[in-house]
């Protein structure tokens, strides 16, 4: 195991990784050691070094000489695991899911600013932070930016209402808000 980890490691990660990254660089070394692998067991030379590999201690080829190849089994599934989404922190999980919501509102390939797509990002944000909210109860400066968002995306149905009645109809009806434009006398 020790191995595969130094051939990641020789595969050269820059000095400063994010999370982000480093986990786009774990897929390549994944990718990578993959198709060495698959190479090595039709036949193929990989050639007597890898890349980037200068400590003596360690092997430059995938296999000691007259070992077969160790097939891409558990060791690269341990890579497809920690890539999971299962595995992925909450934020990371909302990030995703806000990818996913504003794809669906999108009118064309690289709209991400248009009003439907702010009012269902908004809309899945809200709904984040309400649940958080019931669990942390106390947390007051999470409820301030809750307020805001409600603000915002209630200006952002009032100027859809006005310039986009379609699109604001649509809108309601796949996030399923309720149409509150109609408000009776309070007195």
């Amino acid at each position: 195991m020790a191995g595969w980890v130094r051939k990641i490691a020789s595969l050269g990660a820059p000095a400063s990784v994010n999370a982000l990254g480093f986990e786009s660089y774990l897929r390549s070394a994944g990718n990578y050691l993959t198709r060495v692998s698959q190479e090595a067991a039709r036949g193929f030379s990989t050639g007597s070094e890898v890349a980037g590999v200068t400590d003596p201690g360690v092997s430059k080829t995938l296999a000691p000489p007259g070992e077969p190849t160790p097939p891409p089994g558990p060791k690269l599934d341990l890579l497809a695991k920690y890539v999971a989404i299962e595995n992925k922190s909450r934020a990371e999980k909302g990030k995703i899911a806000l990818v996913a919501v504003r794809q669906t509102y999108q009118m064309h390939e690289a709209d991400t600013g248009s009003s439907s797509v702010q009012v269902a990002s908004l809309s899945h944000k809200i709904g984040e932070m309400t649940e958080h909210l019931q669990t942390h109860r106390k947390d007051n400066h999470s409820r301030r930016g809750l307020m805001a968002m409600l603000v915002r995306r209630q200006k952002l149905l009032k100027y859809m209402r006005r310039k986009e009645p379609d699109s604001y109809q649509m809108v309601l009806k796949s996030i399923g808000l309720k149409d509150r434009t109609f408000v009776e006398k309070k007195y």
